[in-house]
């Protein structure tokens, strides 16, 4: 997961955020901002701000509080707390309008942010979400028991075959970083506390889900599940694609992205 010049790193409240500009000066689209997944941080995004930015559309990536360079400071490991510190950059900037990119977890957290300032968010994108990940629970009794154990987990039921050696590398590289390993049982934690009584929130704003026809961890029937809730929603079925879309089919997303934008 490599990052380019292009990425300029910033920081509020002890959040870490990395800004893309558009290529083009007095760009109207909106800004996208990339939520990532429970025990992630921006690098998950792999290419993805870039390639926006050059097509003229302003992106960040942040890393939430306690993940990746991002510190705790008056945070804390909750989703209120990860909704807060998207809502504080958003404040911050003051873009016209936002487009909201989440995955995994982070899905949930766009969700939340996009129901909070409605009149702000123009739009959001939900990469293999779900509403009960209904994994977390074994995921998080695997790392308890075995770390290696549950890493392996990851890697063979998360990575479609044809993304698993460069993956499996990645992953492990990721995870075998203490604040890494920490942030990942911490929202393992989170998402068990919250997911019984999580009330996804009624949104008719223009949204498309993105689940990997690969992903053994959180099953495409589980993300179709969510057009009960949106009915509105596009489903879009990546090919060859794992859980960890943004680093297994980059060019695919970014593509699937600006045509989700100009509609």
């Amino acid at each position: 997961m490599t990052e380019e010049t292009i990425r300029q790193e910033r920081e509020l409240g002890g959040v870490k955020y990395f800004l893309c500009p558009p290529t083009r000066e007095g760009s109207k689209n909106p800004c996208v901002i990339l939520i990532h997944g429970e025990g992630l941080d921006h690098r998950i995004w792999n290419t993805i701000p870039e390639g926006l930015a050059s097509h003229d559309v302003p992106c960040l990536s942040v890393d939430l509080p306690g993940h990746g360079k991002s510190k705790l400071n008056n945070y804390s490991y909750s989703l209120s707390s990860y909704v807060e510190a998207v809502m504080d950059i958003v404040e911050h900037l003051n873009y016209r309008n936002y487009v909201l990119i989440g995955h995994s977890f982070g899905g949930i957290v766009a969700l939340m942010v996009a129901a909070s300032i409605p009149l702000r968010v123009s739009g959001v994108v939900l990469l293999s979400v779900s509403k009960s990940f209904g994994y977390a629970r074994s995921l998080l009794k695997k790392f308890h028991k075995d770390v290696d154990d549950a890493v392996r987990f990851l890697i063979n039921k998360g990575l479609a075959p044809r993304y698993r050696t460069e993956g499996k590398k990645v992953l492990e590289e990721y995870l075998s970083e203490p604040t890494n390993l920490e942030a990942f049982i911490k929202d393992l934690e989170v998402i068990n506390k919250v997911v019984d009584s999580l009330l996804i929130p009624s949104l008719k704003i223009p949204m498309r889900i993105i689940a990997g026809d690969r992903d053994n961890i959180m099953p495409l029937s589980d993300s179709e599940e969510l057009l009960l809730e949106f009915p509105h929603a596009e489903f879009e079925r990546f090919p060859a694609a794992g859980h960890y879309i943004p680093f297994e089919r980059p060019i695919l997303l970014i593509s699937e992205l600006l045509d989700f934008l100009s509609s």
